[in-house]
């Protein structure tokens, strides 16, 4: 269960198709494998940190498979109970910028693909995180890791949301950029991106760690296809 207020909701809307990322640093000859990334919620007057839901991206070059899970929520006054229900696949190609859906892993099926800007389920890849907003640049230590730590508030109407955004070095020259907004400004990879409200507290942080995979089916899928 999650205890959600407006405002918390609305940060889930802003940060729902965010990207964050824990990789260990230690170089890789490819990127084949999977992204598992991970939302969390912390709501008003509220220290305990929440799990709301979990998503896998499998990579090989530049395909990504996009495993798509619906969030089935239900609400009982202030407290919402939240579960998701797989609902099939998305198959984006990043040199093209398109996408197609399937609902099975079949390299033989018929596919349909359109722009990515498009797509309105799963990762926003295009999202305009960044606006051209004043920042501050500082060092950061987290994890044991040197992380470029980039801090800057977005306006949205009334309510002021400061971003906090750790970059990490590319682990390979040629790595899928999922957060092209603030990846090209700022280079390197997104490690973690946090969403406050200096307000009130409440915040949202996605997660994504970097498994290397070569046997999954996800994978042997997205080979077919070539990188």
């Amino acid at each position: 269960m999650i205890n959600l207020t407006e405002t918390s909701r609305f940060f889930f809307l802003i940060l729902l198709l965010s990207v964050q990322s824990v990789f260990s640093q230690n170089k890789i000859k490819n990127t084949v494998g999977v992204y598992i990334h991970t939302l969390s919620m912390k709501g008003r007057n509220n220290d305990t940190v929440r799990e709301y839901a979990k998503d896998s991206l499998f990579v090989y070059g530049s395909k990504v498979l996009e495993e798509i899970n619906k969030t089935s929520e239900a609400s009982t006054g202030n407290i919402i109970q939240s579960s998701q229900v797989f609902s099939g696949y998305q198959l984006l190609d990043l040199k093209t910028d398109k996408y197609a859906q399937l609902e099975k892993l079949d390299s033989k099926a018929s596919l349909k693909f359109n722009p990515i800007k498009l797509k309105k389920l799963g990762l926003d890849i295009h999202y305009q995180y960044y606006e051209n907003e004043a920042f501050q640049e500082s060092s950061d230590n987290s994890d044991g890791l040197k992380l470029k730590k980039i801090v800057y508030t977005k306006k949205n109407g009334a309510q002021d949301i400061r971003f906090t955004v750790l970059f990490r070095p590319s682990l390979v020259h040629n790595e899928p950029s999922l957060m092209p907004n603030l990846e090209s400004k700022f280079g390197g990879r997104v490690y973690k991106i946090t969403a406050e409200d200096p307000k009130t507290g409440e915040r949202i942080i996605r997660q994504l760690i970097f498994k290397p995979l070569n046997q999954n089916p996800a994978i042997i899928f997205l080979k077919s296809f070539g990188k």
